[in-house]
């Protein structure tokens, strides 16, 4: 910064919050999301952040694209999904130039409308047209999903991987929600292939699906126990493992 005035960055978190962060001059800032969609403020004046954040809210759309929509053309889904992509890339682009936005916030912001668009076009693919050959970026989108660095705890990223690997299983039966027989072959699937961190956020991901989303734990608590455990076992975050017991008392 050129003078003694402050910054004012703006956030967007869930569907609930838009946080102002206040930076003055010398101030530092990291910021990262994690697997719940929670933004991480590292820096100084984190007080100062935690108090906006509170005073201030409004909404943002994180959902898949069109998600409560069943679509009877796969062709209308690619287009509706397309046109949406290319109209987040535009503002993006006027962004950029508007408030000369660097490099790496560019790439980081462009990355998750392609990763949410690529778990938005699976999911639709996987509820709706099974029959359809996977598309061809998959392969390509795959590989930038499990090596990305700069966006390894966005918000897309495991959605995107994670729908990937439901369709590579075949395991979408229950409204893209696995049965407890899918649920089996993607837990091994996941345990056999993956391995760090990642493993433990996209079984993070499968095991909230059976015990919140759906009600397949509820009704059939043991058979859930030997993969709990081994998730505990394996799991790399704390946080997580707490977040899943948490899930479990509710």
């Amino acid at each position: 910064m050129l003078n003694n005035s402050p910054s004012v960055l703006i956030f967007q978190e869930n569907n609930e919050a838009i946080i102002p962060i206040i930076l003055f001059p010398n101030d530092t800032l990291n910021v990262s999301i994690d697997i719940f969609g929670k933004l991480v403020f590292e820096g100084t004046n984190v007080n100062e952040w935690k108090i906006m954040k509170k005073l201030v809210s409004s909404q943002s759309f994180i959902e898949p694209y069109l998600f409560n929509i069943n679509f009877k053309i796969w062709k209308d889904v690619q287009n509706n999904l397309d046109l949406i992509r290319e109209n987040e890339m535009n503002l993006i682009k006027e962004l950029r130039g508007k408030y000369a936005l660097s490099e790496k916030y560019v790439s980081y912001l462009e990355k998750e409308r392609n990763y949410q668009w690529m778990a938005s076009l699976l999911i639709h693919r996987n509820k709706s047209f099974k029959g359809i050959p996977l598309p061809p970026q998959v392969t390509s989108m795959k590989n930038e999903l499990m090596n990305d660095t700069l966006n390894y705890s966005s918000l897309f990223r495991i959605p995107a991987l994670y729908s990937i690997i439901q369709a590579e299983c075949s395991c979408y039966s229950n409204y893209t929600f696995p049965s407890p027989q899918e649920f089996t072959v993607l837990f091994d699937y996941i345990c056999e292939r993956y391995s760090g961190m990642l493993r433990s956020q996209l079984l993070l991901n499968l095991l909230y699906e059976q015990i919140v989303i759906t009600q397949n734990y509820a009704a059939n608590e043991l058979f859930y126990e030997k993969f709990l455990n081994k998730f505990y076992q394996l799991c790399t975050d704390e946080d997580y493992v707490d977040f899943i017991r948490s899930s479990l008392k509710k």
